[in-house]
């Protein structure tokens, strides 16, 4: 099993609360119907489901005898773990060519009434019985949290990009040599001692520490919501 998220839409990116895809479930069958109402609902940027992924964690709109009890997530085999074609009622692409992370593949998906078990609706914190009933076992805002800890690895790994960028320039800068311009030698002035050069690198580098700085308070204060919430403590939440 090869797996992936599939929340953001075309429509609806970090704002999970608009979500458009739908999971109406089928009191006659005990099953949930996943569908794309429109394309504003497609499933689009997760990361491999255009190639790679066998099922996908698809956020979608849970509705039980026509009452929206907002976005849950659901497990869905989307490809045929043999041939490894889009199942039934499953259109799945590539998004194409993007700006840069050129070796991540993100794709697209658009679902026709596609059917799954009531069971395949991840119940930690939520649960829907046999006759339809809706009950919240925790807080439903911890669905957001697993969009904080991909927030977090973005923010976290940025300074370790701008710091290895900065590295290569600033070392350039410190051995390069240009124009003999300083009083009494010989010798080229180095890069760095010019003001125009210095005043690209400085700002980048004083932000590289204050970002090295804000992460260390960042994951700390995660780290205790996390805590929290496996001993149902969802206050960090507020």
């Amino acid at each position: 099993m090869c797996g992936c998220y599939a929340q953001t839409e075309i429509g609806h990116g970090s704002n999970v609360a608009g979500i458009e895809t739908t999971a109406t479930w089928d009191e006659k069958t005990d099953e949930f119907v996943i569908h794309t109402p429109s394309i504003t609902a497609a499933k689009f940027w997760p990361g491999d489901l255009g190639h790679f992924c066998s099922h996908a964690i698809v956020f979608a709109r849970c509705i039980s005898k026509g009452k929206d009890y907002g976005v849950q997530p659901f497990m869905v085999q989307i490809r045929d773990l043999k041939t490894w074609e889009p199942l039934k009622g499953i259109e799945l692409g590539d998004i194409g060519a993007k700006y840069g992370y050129h070796s991540k593949e993100n794709g697209y998906m658009l679902m026709d009434h596609v059917r799954v078990p009531r069971i395949d609706m991840f119940n930690r914190f939520v649960s829907l019985d046999r006759q339809g009933n809706f009950k919240v076992i925790g807080d439903l805002r911890v669905i957001y949290g697993v969009m904080m800890l991909i927030r977090l690895h973005i923010v976290a790994e940025s300074p370790s990009y701008l710091a290895a960028a900065l590295k290569i320039g600033v070392r350039y800068a410190v051995c390069r040599r240009q124009f003999k311009t300083m009083h009494g030698s010989k010798a080229e002035r180095k890069l760095m001692d010019y003001q125009s050069h210095m005043v690209k690198f400085g700002p980048l580098l004083a932000k590289c520490y204050a970002m090295l700085a804000n992460i260390t308070y960042v994951k700390s204060f995660f780290t205790d919501m996390v805590s929290g919430i496996n001993n149902k403590d969802f206050s960090l939440m507020d």
